[in-house]
């Protein structure tokens, strides 16, 4: 007797055909629910708030902040709560205003509403440029290229109006180039060790200081207003060598011997040269 072997047959079991099924449902929904808010605009923002911005002018932000806004994140909704673009928001608020230290970006559903927070800046004092500016013992020439503000991070922010006196802490450096707005053009720790010597020097050696001007090697120029200049090694004891200043000045250079005075040189413990 002949046997018939019986082919197995194929069949979509119930748990495949429900899981297709939720899935085909979640899909529909989404859809409807993506249609509603888009048709609906129930979500669209309808205004930008801002807080904490003191110099830069609200309206420019809400502009910089409506344009971000505007592109679309996901498929074609522009504008809406649901889907807003944050980072973008913060990245597009940030690169427009270099002046914001900070941005931080969010949301009231309720009034539709974005909000923006911004933290500004805080001038520590003016870095200029310039190229050349040092040789040896010598401060050659008196002009920088261009002047900025910077903050105590070492970032610069604004272009610094033109002045000029011992109230105003005033750096430039001698090795640098092209800068550009929202560039950490100096590390934190050298811009507090060159405020460290303007400030010591006025209250030290009780004079004005025009400028301090920085050149490769950790060598800092504090310019007087008198014409010569005092060379510090801004990694070694400010503190000893402005003390060490104020000494020679006190004992073997007075006023009335400084006229023809170029540079003096406090960079070796112990010793100095002056010309």
């Amino acid at each position: 007797m002949i046997s018939r072997r019986r082919r197995p047959s194929f069949s979509t079991t119930p748990r495949f055909r429900n899981a297709g099924f939720l899935l085909l449902g979640i899909l529909l929904i989404t859809a409807a629910f993506i249609a509603g808010v888009w048709g609906t605009g129930v979500a669209v923002v309808r205004g930008v708030e801002v807080e904490g911005n003191e110099i830069v002018a609200e309206e420019d932000i809400v502009a910089a902040a409506r344009e971000a806004i505007a592109a679309p994140l996901v498929g074609p909704l522009p504008g809406n709560l649901l889907f807003l673009p944050r980072g973008r928001i913060v990245q597009r608020l940030s690169e427009t205003f270099p002046r914001f230290a900070e941005v931080r970006v969010g949301w009231d559903f309720l009034h539709r509403t974005v909000r923006v927070n911004v933290r500004e800046r805080v001038s520590e004092g003016i870095y200029c440029t310039a190229k050349g500016l040092v040789d040896d013992q010598t401060v050659l020439a008196p002009a920088s290229d261009a002047c900025f503000l910077i903050d105590r991070d070492g970032v610069i922010f604004a272009e610094a109006p033109e002045s000029e006196g011992s109230l105003i802490f005033s750096l430039t450096d001698s090795g640098s180039g092209d800068r550009a707005l929202g560039e950490r053009v100096l590390a934190p720790e050298t811009l507090v060790a060159a405020r460290e010597l303007w400030e010591g020097f006025r209250v030290e050696v009780r004079l004005g200081v025009r400028r301090i001007v920085l050149q490769e090697g950790n060598v800092a120029f504090a310019e007087t207003f008198n014409g010569w200049s005092a060379i510090f090694d801004l990694a070694g004891d400010r503190k000893a060598q402005l003390i060490a200043l104020r000494e020679l000045l006190a004992r073997e250079l007075p006023p009335e011997k400084r006229s023809g005075l170029s540079y003096i040189d406090l960079r070796v413990p112990g010793r100095i040269y002056y010309q």
